[in-house]
């Protein structure tokens, strides 16, 4: 069997290269497909169990068939060219000569080979092209094209000549018939209406109306029709029609087939929209002989080409002989319907003898009784005949039998064969054939031939290929407010032209509250039944017909119902025997059918069938007659699918409905169906109420959770509030509200989808149903925390409220208050945020009235720090905005002040502490903050009774004595209620009256009687209150200085008064700070809840001392600024005190066992601390404390915490460097807490950050306190610091190695902790490179391994080295930071050539050392890029030692090396050095006197155009020059080098292409050779961009581009591979194929998964993905998840990719965010249910997180049922562990290596908000929270932004004002 099917193949192929000889026209891309087949020939002969191996015979098979197909239509073959043209034959055979090569490729195991296969085919096509041999006949056309149009105008003039009158006629009849068009819903009664509305009629003009409106019709003036262009060439549209046609009987999938055959592997990715693709209506009639016009129902295809014949007519009868459409043919428009009636009764009519005889729409194409059908049939032949005409047929999708349609199509075709074809008598160079092949009506004459249909119907039968494709777009808005301009502007002219009276039309007027309506609704549902021109002709009939200017029906149901009720009667016109009411059962039921179908949408023809049938007998009383009943439904189901135009073909037997609003409406009409089970109807007895409802609510309730059903559910609510009674629409709504499924207990779903309907309420249910709605989600909201969870809810809320008068919502409010002992804490406290509302806003107030506040003011008692004082928050927002609602009682304190007229200059100060802070009172005056009693929001009835006592009292003589008596009577209640335990609200006001009173001195020092938990009470009431206070002193207007000022004035003052003696100025300190304290504390709010804006702390709260301070008084001035700065230009604050307990470890604890701890770290291992927990690597290196982490993670993120000194940052922006931390607590474990040996223990350890903070010698001075008692302390630390620490450093490399095999991510993270550790010890340097010595020289030494490396007399390699260390995991000297002098000492070493590291174990001689010591000098080189350019000093060291070793070096591979580590050192000063070099060298490789290698070249013209990218520097005219020199270069390697440096810093394609004279291949190499780079940078990532973009716009290359993927990726296992690092290093990286992938499958999807999908090695690549995301490449691993999720399967090991990515690097944890939306299936759904589930359970709160994430997707996908993912989430949300907090990483776009995350939360809280998102359809982002409430967190800012304050900025421009 092998050898016949390969023996078959050979004679296929024989049979082609044999008959290709004969072909006369585009020989040379003949000859290309030749010569392929040729080569594929000669291999089968070589190997001939080739293609039974590979199973390729099929492949090869179905690319020979179309080639064979074209060699018989290019053997002068005219018939069998079906419609292509010169530029289709071309283009058929470059791709078919590209399929060969892809196979032949295919063939071949070498991936070069491959790659070499195709880049030769690409090559030989362009040389093709450049070929001009047909040129000759092209420069012919333009004398045909004039001839052409001569002969036409005499053909017309004699033929008008000789049929002048049956032509004028006929043009005239058309004239007639296709002007015009009717709008049957605008009745002459809405026309008098409107009429009499704008023109104010009189009886007469309303009768003249009557009667002429009843026959009026309206001239089709323009169409707003948009085409868009099918790219398929004929040959491929065959090709299609074939493939459709073989699979008439089983239909598969077209994607697949389609990507499988090689003329149609581009007509899927062809069929969508681009405004590439848009085509110009005058152009495509005047180019094309054959077009199909494809479009929707109503998108204006019959309307198009009505007003297409009706103006070639008019120009025609007006005797001109072209227009803007081309020379001018007699249009001749054929109905198909009407034509195929014809052949019914005569079934041997032809079109031809048809022409003439046919009518439009029932009536004689002409009405001339002077002119037989006859003669219009003999003339308009004659013109058909003679080619002068246009024939249009309209509307082949109206014949539904499949047996009449293909006699249609096939008498079209004969038509078309027989007189639409190219004049032979006009044709280039009298070679018929290649006439038809450069054919262009406009240019050859002859007939054209338009067909029209709808969308779908092309897919199922697709005529010959010869027909061009356009299919009509829909509107954008701008056509729709043409259209409504041009609708209305045509009626209303039509009234006035009617009545014949001078008026101004009014249609701009009435029609713009729809241009209005349309320009901005929201509604998408609205605008896409607008883009359909016959849709928005009826909304425009429904806006005409209202006279009271009102919009559309504002409830959608209405206005959907009156669309489809216009589209119906239409229908009834068209066909008045079909039973209209069951047309809509239908159509309804369908919906059922098609939401089963949720991926797809749609609903194939036996469904429809099957639901005809039951619906049918369903209605129908009788069915004994079998053959009606069943001729009942055959048509019925041709109106479904064919006539009725709601329901549209989509595909193959698969219908949709045309636009989603049909599909809700009618989904709408089935939720509310109640009479299916048999045939009942609505009658008072027969159909219960309670049934109905029943009925209606379960089905509303079941679909509740589901997205699809939000609007139908919508719509049925509108339909029930206006057509259902009060009482039955109330039921309903109280029992949807009570329906509560477990699966929802976490959101009363049905009072949220009730409210959110209120926009299509006709009728409102009564208040008791609302307000049951409103509390029930107020519960929910104070239950599940919403203001902090899921905002947007309270948001949709208030939006929900702000619908309903003001009334209605003050009762549900008063109602709600009145019921407020059934609510508990947490409900009273959601009700209170939502009618706080947003910051500084206040339209929510409005609600409210003084009985309702007064009722929330007498909740007070409940609130609390749990509630955030929410009841508190709401009564100082309302007495700020109204302070009217707000009681007067007179036996309030607010009511005493209020009624006594009390100023407050008459209340003594001493008190307002007290009053502000238990009352309120507190009001804004612009920029002032005062009191008023009418701003009192509190209360507090143990309070008030002595302070109206006090005020009442007017002895101002004995006010001292009054105070005294305030204060003991405040202080005796406060210790009353402290003896009996008391925690009530009116304790906590009494011992705030006590701080303030006695300050806060007397609860110090009376915490014995005061319990913890009640002073935290206060605190906290404390810490709110002083939050409010900075609400109302907040000042967005960053120029408002008054307080700082007044501050300013004061001290200044008081500096005039102070006396400077040394027992004052700690005094005048403390004053001093007390005043900055103050003052930032009460301007420290970065926002309000009362004002708007946003105030910039750090430029609001500075406190500016006087300048004559700082003059007159230095040693003050610096006493103040001792304790904030550490060195001169590193700028501190007093926060490092929060720091002291960072290193809570390393204090004595017997708890925690510290001494021991200390004792075990220094006997058996120093890095006992730094590695206690290989897993928490992060914890164990910061010693960061739980109640720390929150704290220290933000001022990390904000970057009050700077942990590499060498990092930048504004000189004026206060920080904290993590030195400044590490002293302050070495400071403090120097007190008695702390014993010596946990000192000791701590200095060693920490030496590795005490050397990377320069803190050694500080270190070292702690100890001297205690070497008086204990010297041998001392002793021990120097010498650790001396020699041990290497130890430290050395555990660190070891760590490093073993994480880079077994763990990536805890390598990325020691990778970056180690590079902020500097070397500054010369031993430890030389150590290392020892190290790295003898590791080179046992890698190129296969003897030499551990066991000589154990016995070396170094002692640190014999103990460094051992059995499980893997020496190839990359170099050792690159870890560390070089202090200056140490990378001027390796200068000197590189300068030597490294001679002091030559010998091995006393060998310096022998071959293998020598070898290897180039190897390591090698080695070292190419890892110091990042360790010599530090400075300016060390980079020029370094050039200046390298250019030695260049110049010294006989070794090619050294000069390379060092070629190499130029390009990285080199700056905007020095590269020019490298630029010398290339020159030199280049000189004396022509001259024969160079010791150089052309690798040493390539090196340098690499490096030189790395410094350019990476520097930004511009290429000069040198440069210029020097570059085209070498691109002549013999050595193609020095080419390439020299395109790929070009690529890499290029910015303009085409120059660069012209420059290099390359073709595309060459060209695209050179762009992904400049990929290569030693690090990810913006160079690297736009030269990424630059491939993917060049290989989307030739995507011929994508085959090369993906075998060289390929290539570069399967060898990778699930063993880590590491890079050969000096061939990488040397070759500045290898191209990122991996990343370039991701960026065109995220570019161009559809061709990436089509081709592999069509790929032989496409399965083998996916996998090679796996094993790739499995390396340590983070960049790459990243685009291995982005690649194999856009291929859209989700498998177990995708599952186990998305799950790894939260351990993961910080860019691969975004990145597997963001590809999870990429999966649309699921590979063995059981399965992964099962993964997914256990992922649930993970300790790893992310891992749990990630999980939710995708079950959600697959069910938004539909590829799990909802219930499924919504029960296993529940179940997460109650698990106990669920509660652990939710870090999560910050997006970013970028390669960003940035590892910053933040606080979403408990899990199960962020597992709510995902829920509740995907069931409300909200796609809001996590919200970002923080482990402080609002309240601790202001108080945090306050405090921070106290000690902002006390860093004391110089003002140096201008003198405070005194």
């Amino acid at each position: 069997m092998a050898s016949v099917a390969t023996t078959s193949i050979l004679t296929a192929i024989d049979r082609i290269i044999e008959r290709a000889g004969e072909v006369k026209v585009c020989q040379d891309h003949t000859k290309l497909v030749t010569t392929s087949l040729i080569r594929l020939r000669s291999q089968f002969n070589d190997r001939l169990t080739v293609l039974d191996e590979t199973h390729s015979q099929e492949d090869l098979a179905e690319i020979l068939k179309p080639i064979d197909e074209i060699i018989t239509c290019c053997m002068e073959n005219e018939h069998l060219l079906n419609g292509m043209t010169y530029q289709d034959l071309e283009s058929v055979l470059l791709r078919l000569h590209y399929r060969l090569a892809q196979y032949e490729s295919n063939l071949a195991d070498n991936c070069e080979i491959r790659v070499q296969i195709l880049s030769n085919a690409l090559q030989d096509q362009r040389l093709c092209l450049a070929k001009s041999s047909d040129e000759t006949l092209r420069q012919t056309l333009d004398v045909i094209e004039q001839q052409t149009k001569k002969n036409m105008i005499e053909k017309h003039r004699y033929l008008r000549e000789k049929y002048t009158k049956t032509v004028e006629s006929y043009l005239r009849a058309c004239i007639e018939l296709y002007q015009w068009e009717s709008i049957p819903a605008l009745t002459s009664d809405i026309i008098i209406k409107i009429a009499n509305l704008f023109y104010q009629v009189s009886s007469s003009e309303q009768m003249i109306l009557e009667k002429e409106w009843r026959s009026y019709k309206f001239p089709i003036k323009q169409t707003f029709v948009r085409f868009k262009a099918d790219q398929l060439t004929p040959f491929e549209r065959n090709g299609l029609r074939q493939l459709l046609a073989e699979n008439e009987d089983k239909f598969k999938e077209t994607w697949e087939r389609l990507v499988s055959v090689p003329y149609a592997i581009y007509a899927a990715e062809n069929d969508r929209c681009s405004e590439e693709n848009n085509a110009n209506k005058e152009q495509f009639i005047q180019n094309k002989r054959w077009s199909i016009i494809l479009g929707e129902p109503g998108s204006g295809k019959t309307i198009f080409i009505r007003w297409l014949v009706y103006h070639l007519a008019q120009t025609l009868l007006n005797e001109q002989y072209s227009t803007n459409y081309g020379p001018l043919r007699v249009p001749i428009l054929i109905c198909i319907d009407e034509f195929a009636e014809s052949m019914k009764e005569e079934s041997s009519l032809t079109l031809f003898d048809y022409i003439g005889k046919h009518k439009w729409m029932g009536k004689p194409i002409t009405d001339d009784s002077s002119i037989s059908l006859d003669d219009l049939s003999c003339t308009l032949q004659d013109y058909i005949q003679q080619g002068q005409a246009l024939i249009i047929f309209d509307g082949l999708d109206e014949i539904f039998a499949s047996d009449q349609r293909s006699k249609i199509i096939n008498s079209i075709e004969n038509f078309v064969d027989t007189y639409v074809q190219t004049p032979i008598d006009y044709s280039s160079s009298g070679n018929a054939y290649l006439s038809k092949l450069f054919d262009d009506p406009s240019r050859s004459g002859g007939n054209q031939l338009i067909v029209t249909s709808r969308i779908a119907s092309d897919h199922t039968v697709v005529f010959s290929g010869k027909f061009a494709h356009y299919t009509i777009q829909p509107m954008d808005k701008k056509s729709m407010i043409d259209f409504v301009d041009c609708w209305f502007s045509r009626v209303h002219q039509s009234m006035i032209d009617t009545l014949n009276i001078p008026l101004t039309s009014q249609a701009e007027k009435h029609s713009e509250a729809l241009k209005k309506e349309l320009g901005t609704t929201k509604s998408m549902s609205l605008l896409e039944m607008a883009s359909n021109s016959g849709l928005l002709s009826t909304i425009c009939t429904m806006y005409f017909s209202q006279t009271d200017g009102s919009r559309l029906p504002t409830r959608r149901f209405f206005q959907y119902e009156s669309i489809v009720k216009t589209a119906l009667n239409s229908l009834h016109r068209k066909l008045p025997t079909i039973d209209i009411s069951q047309v809509i059962r239908i159509l309804a039921n369908i919906t059922s059918c098609v939401y089963q179908n949720p991926a797809s949408n749609f609903i194939n023809h036996d469904e429809i069938k099957e639901i005809c049938v039951q619906t049918i007998k369903t209605s129908t009383t009788k069915t004994d007659d079998i053959h009606h009943f069943e001729r009942q439904v055959s048509e019925m189901v041709r109106v479904i699918c064919d006539h009725v135009g709601i329901l549209t073909l989509r595909s193959k037997s698969l219908y949709g409905f045309l636009h989603q609003a049909f599909q809700e409406y009618f989904t709408c009409l089935k939720l509310l169906e109640t009479d299916t089970s048999e045939k009942q109807k609505f009658v008072v007895d027969g159909f219960s109420r309670e049934k109905k409802i029943q009925l209606v609510t379960q089905r509303l309730s079941h679909h509740m959770s589901d997205q699809r059903f939000r609007v139908p559910i919508a719509l049925a609510f509108g339909k029930i509030s206006s057509s259902w009674s009060l009482g039955d629409f109330e039921d309903l709504c109280y029992e949807l509200i009570q329906t509560q499924h477990e699966y929802d207990s976490f959101l009363p779903l049905g009072a949220y989808v009730l409210i959110n309907c209120v926009d299509d309420f006709v009728n409102y249910p009564s208040n008791d149903i609302l307000f049951d709605a409103f509390n029930r989600l107020i519960t929910a909201a104070g239950q599940h925390e919403w203001l902090i969870v899921c905002p947007f809810l309270l948001d949709q809320i208030t939006n929900t409220l702000r619908k309903f008068r003001k009334d209605i919502v003050s009762l549900w409010i008063a109602e709600f208050l009145s019921q407020n002992s059934s609510h508990n804490i947490q409900t009273i406290t959601a009700f209170c945020q939502l009618l706080e509302g947003k910051p500084h806003e206040f339209e929510n107030i409005q609600w409210l009235d003084q009985k309702s506040c007064s009722m929330i003011q007498s909740l007070l008692i409940l609130d609390n720090e749990n509630s955030g004082f929410a009841i508190d928050r709401l009564l100082v927002k309302i007495a700020f905005s109204n302070h009217q609602l707000l009681s007067s009682n007179s036996t309030t304190f607010r009511g005493f002040l209020i009624d006594k007229q009390m100023e407050s200059n008459s209340i003594p100060v001493f008190l307002f502490p007290l009053i502000i802070a238990l009352y309120g009172g507190l009001a804004r005056e612009g920029q002032s903050v005062v009191f008023n009693p009418r701003h009192i929001h509190r209360e507090s009835s143990v309070l008030t009774p002595i302070l109206v006592r006090f005020l009442s009292e007017n002895d101002h003589d004995k006010q001292d004595q009054r105070l005294k008596k305030l204060q003991q009577e405040c202080l005796q209640l406060f210790v009353m209620r402290m003896e009996k335990h008391e925690e009530s609200s009116d304790a906590v006001d009494l011992c705030i009256a006590t701080i303030c009173l006695y300050n806060i001195d007397y609860i110090q020092s009376n915490l014995d009687i005061i319990s913890n938990s009640f002073l935290r009470i206060c605190m906290n009431r404390l810490k709110y209150i002083s939050m409010i206070l900075r609400q109302f002193y907040f000042a967005s207007d960053e120029n408002d200085q008054s307080m700082e000022e007044e501050t300013t004035k004061f001290i200044s003052i008081c500096i005039e008064k102070f006396q400077y003696v040394e027992s004052a100025r700690f005094y005048f300190l403390d004053m001093l700070n007390s005043l900055r304290s103050s003052t930032a504390r009460l301007r420290s709010s970065s926002t309000s809840i009362l004002l708007d804006g946003l105030s910039e702390l750090d430029k609001r709260v500075t406190l500016y001392l006087p300048n004559s301070l700082r003059n007159e008084n230095p040693f003050i001035n610096g006493l103040l600024i001792t304790d904030v700065q550490f060195h001169s230009d590193q700028k501190s604050c007093f926060l490092i005190h929060h720091f002291t307990k960072l290193f809570w470890l390393l204090e004595h604890n017997d708890e925690f066992s510290t001494p021991y701890r200390m004792a075990t770290a220094l006997d058996t291992m120093p890095e006992y601390l730094i590695f206690r927990n290989d897993k928490d690597i992060l914890t164990s290196l910061t010693f960061v404390p739980a109640h720390l982490q929150n704290l220290y993670i933000r001022l990390l993120k904000e970057k009050y915490i700077i942990i590499n000194p060498k990092e930048s940052i504004a000189n004026s922006k206060p920080h904290l460097y993590f030195g400044h931390i590490l002293t302050e607590c070495l400071i403090g474990l120097s007190n008695a807490s702390c014993k010596r040996l946990s000192i000791l223990g701590a200095l060693i350890n920490l030496l590795p950050w005490l050397r990377m903070q320069q803190l050694e010698n500080f270190a070292s001075g702690l100890l001297w306190a205690l070497a008086i008692d204990d010297s041998i302390l001392l002793d021990i630390y120097e010498t650790q610091r001396k020699r041990p620490s290497i130890d430290i450093l050395l555990t660190l490399v070891k760590k490093k190695i073993h994480y880079q095999l077994n763990l990536a991510l805890a390598g990325l993270t020691l990778n970056r902790l180690i590079r902020n550790i500097t070397l500054d010890v010369q031993s430890h340097l030389e150590i290392l490179l020892w190290l790295e010595r003898y590791r080179i020289h046992a890698l190129t030494n296969a003897d030499y391994f551990v066991n000589n490396l154990s016995s070396s007399k170094n002692s640190y390699v014999n103990s460094f080295f051992t059995a499980e260390l893997s020496l190839d995991t990359g170099s050792y000297i690159n870890s560390f930071r070089l202090s200056g002098d140490l990378v001027m000492y390796f200068c000197d070493i590189i300068a030597s050539n490294f001679i002091v590291f030559t010998t091995i174990n006393e060998d310096a001689t022998s071959d293998e050392v020598l070898e290897s010591h180039k190897q390591f000098a090698v080695s070292i080189l190419l890892n110091l890029y990042k360790l010599l350019n530090n400075t300016d000093q060390t980079r020029q060291a370094a050039v200046t030692a390298l250019n030695k070793l260049f110049e010294k070096s006989n070794n090619n591979q050294i000069c390379q090396a060092v070629a190499c580590l130029l390009g990285y050192i080199c700056n905007e000063k020095t590269y020019k050095y490298l630029f010398k070099k290339i020159v030199w060298i280049v000189n004396k490789l022509c001259y024969g006197t160079s010791n150089y290698s052309n690798s040493v070249l390539l090196a340098l013209i690499s490096s030189y155009f790395y410094s350019i990218s990476i520097n930004k520097i511009t290429l000069n005219q040198d440069d210029l020059n020097l570059f085209s020199t070498l691109l002549k270069h013999d050595s193609c390697e020095i080419v390439q080098a020299v395109r790929v440096g070009l690529a890499r810093i290029h910015k303009d394609s085409l120059f660069l292409i012209g420059f290099l004279d390359c073709d595309d291949t060459q060209f695209y190499h050179a762009l992904l050779g400049s990929t290569a780079s030693w690090y990810v940078d913006e160079i690297q990532q736009n030269s990424e961009n630059n491939v993917a973009k060049f290989i989307e716009e030739h995507p011929t290359l994508l085959p090369i581009f993906m075998i060289e993927l390929y290539d570069s990726i399967r060898h990778f296992s699930s063993k880590i591979r590491q890079m050969g690092f000096n061939n990488y290093d040397l070759a500045f990286g290898y191209p990122t194929y991996v990343k370039i992938a991701a960026l065109i499958a995220v570019g161009t999807p559809k061709v990436f998964c089509a081709f592999v999908q069509d790929w032989p090695d496409g399965d083998n690549f996916k996998r090679a993905l796996f094993y790739t995301s499995k390396q340590h490449h983070f960049p790459q691993r990243a685009a291995c998840l982005t690649i194999l999720s856009l291929l859209g399967e989700l498998t177990i090991d995708l599952c186990q990719m998305f799950i790894e990515t939260v351990r993961d690097d910080p860019y691969i944890q975004n990145n597997g965010y963001k590809s999870i939306k990429f999966i649309h299936s699921v590979k063995d759904e059981n399965i992964i249910l099962n993964c997914l589930l256990s992922y649930l359970k993970s300790n790893s709160m992310n891992v749990r997180y990630i999980t939710a994430r995708i079950l959600l997707h697959l069910s938004q996908s539909s590829l799990i049922q909802f219930r499924k993912v919504q029960i296993m989430l529940n179940d997460l949300m109650l698990d106990s562990s669920s509660t652990e907090d939710l870090w999560l990483i910050k997006e970013q776009d970028d390669l960003s290596f940035d590892c910053e995350y933040y606080y979403a939360g408990p899990l199960k809280h962020v597992i709510y908000s995902l829920l509740v998102q995907h069931i409300t359809g909200n796609r809001s982002e996590n919200i970002r929270r923080h482990k402080f409430n609002n309240i601790d967190l202001d108080f945090i800012e306050s405090e921070k932004a106290s000690r902002f304050a006390s860093c004391i900025y110089e003002k140096k421009s201008e003198e405070i004002p005194e």
